[in-house]
């Protein structure tokens, strides 16, 4: 006879970005799951409260229900609206399900779940919602995109927009430059938070030791390199050996973000452009656009050749009673 699931539910030391909550589901006296819920200071989801169910841990679908339903459960009676998962306590954590692949291999940066954790979340109650997708070309830049992105970096140079390579930028004023534009420029994305400058630091220091030059880009208004000027960035990186050992790498373009007052000036294209135009010349042999929400403008800048590698979704159950 199978003995059923049980959670058991503790309360985490206070911290500024921890979980409120610990749970860990048993059957019989073997631990088979485990999870952390934030529920006090996470953002609203389409104007509703929210819960966040995420660093789980779980052996099989029962217990990723289990604790599931419990962390629902423990939602309603809190009054809150929605449960949200898995999610790492906000999106500048790990958050998403892999709910498609082609199969080839994860890439650094990117979710890597389960294959049967979607199926498990909708067992328990839960629909996709924010959904997003990475996608993949093979086909090298063509001369006239490289002409033409020359072209668009003069007539920006004109206008006294200069693009800088991280070498040209100082490291504090390069994560000065980092945080600012996030805050604004990630401001409509769904559920953002700020996040405090040492935070974000102790996040992007460490990549940008790590990142070629090249990969790096920051955009200013005016002679002046500092984050008072920055107006854009766009960060990649290579992922060797991808998508088989032995092979050339990839160029993984993650993010860009540019103030909104500069967006119709095709400055997103020409940092994306000139990232990926820099990762082939690096060696990489394919170009991975990561982890675009389907609704942003990132999404609208890939390649006509690329195709889609993989999609991801945060997955939502209504916790009203």
């Amino acid at each position: 006879m199978m003995q059923s699931t049980s959670v058991h539910v503790r309360e985490e030391p206070a911290s500024p970005h921890g979980p409120d909550l610990g749970l860990v589901a048993h059957r019989g006296s073997s631990v088979v799951g485990s999870a952390s819920l934030w529920h006090r200071s996470t953002a609203l989801h389409r104007g509703e409260s929210t819960a966040f169910l995420g660093s789980i841990d779980a052996r099989d679908a029962e217990s990723l229900s289990a604790l599931i339903e419990t962390a629902a459960a423990f939602a309603r009676a809190t009054g809150i609206r929605t449960l949200l998962g898995p999610i790492d306590g906000s999106t500048w954590r790990t958050y998403r399900t892999v709910v498609a692949s082609n199969g080839s291999p994860p890439f650094r940066m990117e979710p890597n779940t389960p294959a049967w954790w979607p199926d498990a979340f909708a067992l328990a109650g839960c629909a996709p919602c924010l959904e997003s997708r990475s996608e993949v070309d093979t086909a090298p830049p063509a001369g006239h995109e490289v002409v033409a992105i020359a072209e668009l970096d003069a007539a920006r140079a004109r206008d006294g927009i200069v693009v800088h390579t991280i070498d040209r930028v100082a490291k504090d004023v390069a994560l000065a430059a980092l945080h600012a534009l996030s805050m604004v420029g990630f401001v409509d994305n769904p559920l953002f938070t700020p996040l405090d400058r040492s935070s974000f630091d102790a996040a992007y220091a460490p990549l940008l030791d790590r990142v070629p030059p090249s990969l790096a880009l920051f955009a200013f208004e005016g002679d002046a390199i500092d984050a008072a000027h920055a107006v854009g960035f766009m960060f990649g990186f290579l992922e060797p050996n991808w998508p088989s050992q032995g092979g050339p790498p990839a160029i993984v373009l993650k993010t860009i973000a540019v103030r909104p007052e500069f967006r119709g000036l095709r400055l997103g294209r020409l940092l994306l452009e000139r990232c990926r135009i820099a990762g082939w010349a690096l060696g990489a042999r394919s170009s991975i656009y990561a982890l675009m929400h389907d609704e942003n403008r990132s999404a609208r800048m890939t390649a006509p050749t690329a195709r889609v590698l993989r999609r991801y979704a945060l997955h939502a159950r209504g916790c009203a009673p």
